[in-house]
């Protein structure tokens, strides 16, 4: 099991629903975690993937705080592709996230929420901004930028 490797190894497995995968939601990877009930598993929420997945912030208390590690921050429009599109979802996840406080999910609830202290990725991927910053140095720069601006706001 990939788990047992993994503590063997140092190392802690995460797992990261989505609705193009077979742990669609929040719900779905709570109960696969809480049935497998090892002590070494970890859940990443993706902002994303957590409200395409229908997701609430009231979801949120029924995570154990020990399964989180760190959790992946981007923001997009409230609506996105059908949900049983996969295609659509993943395109959207490798080319169309925004900019943290430029699409519509509720990103200052979901940090609210997430126990103090805990890491933040941000996972800003997008054609726009690969096109806009072809240079990978210039290009985090303008996500610190605009990520600092919202975490500043």
């Amino acid at each position: 099991m990939l788990m047992e490797h993994g503590a063997k190894c140092g190392i802690r497995v995460n797992l990261e629903f989505a609705l193009f995968t077979e742990v669609k939601t929040i719900g779905q990877a709570c109960a696969f975690l809480g049935a497998i009930g090892r002590p070494d598993a970890g859940l990443l929420i993706d902002s994303l993937h957590w409200y395409r997945g229908g997701g609430v912030v009231e979801d949120l208390a029924a995570v154990p705080p020990e399964w989180l590690c760190y959790a992946q921050l981007c923001d997009a429009p409230a609506t996105g592709p059908d949900p049983s599109d996969t295609a659509a979802l993943l395109a959207e996840a490798t080319d169309d996230r925004l900019p943290m406080g430029q699409g519509a999910l509720p990103l200052r609830a979901l940090i609210d929420r997430l126990p103090d202290g805990l890491p933040l990725a941000i996972e800003e991927r997008s054609k726009a901004l690969r096109n806009a910053y072809p240079d990978l140095v210039e290009r985090a720069r303008a996500v610190a930028r605009t990520t600092r601006a919202f975490l500043a706001g």
